[in-house]
C-alpha cells in the first residue's frame, strides 16, 4: 500500500531541516573554537559552552536526520522488484 504524499513531503521537510540543523552546529563549534584563544577564564569558559551546544546540536539533528530517512527509504524501497526487496526489509 502507497504512503499519502503528505508523509513523503514531512519526511522531505524534516531531511532538510537536519541539514540546516548541521550548519546551525557547525557554526556554534566555529564560534566557540574563536572564543578559545582569547581572555583568560571567561572567554574559554563561553567558547566551551559554545562547542558543547554545538555538538549537542549536531547530535539532535542527527538523531532528527535518521528518524526522517526511514520514510524515505521505503517510499524508495516499493520501486524495487520483490526480489530484491525481500533482502532489504526495514519494517
Amino acid at each position: 500500500m502507497s504512503k499519502p504524499w503528505s508523509h513523503k513531503v514531512i519526511a522531505l521537510l524534516a531531511l532538510i531541516q537536519g541539514v540546516f540543523g548541521l550548519l546551525r552546529a557547525y557554526n556554534w563549534v566555529q564560534i566557540g573554537t574563536n572564543l578559545f584563544g582569547q581572555g583568560f577564564l571567561l572567554l574559554p569558559f563561553v567558547g566551551t559552552v559554545a562547542v558543547l551546544r554545538g555538538l549537542r546540536i549536531r547530535g539532535l539533528t542527527l538523531a532528527v536526520f535518521t528518524i526522517s530517512a526511514i520514510p524515505i527509504i521505503s517510499c524508495f524501497q516499493q520501486a524495487i522488484p520483490f526480489k530484491v526487496q525481500a533482502r532489504f526489509k526495514l519494517m
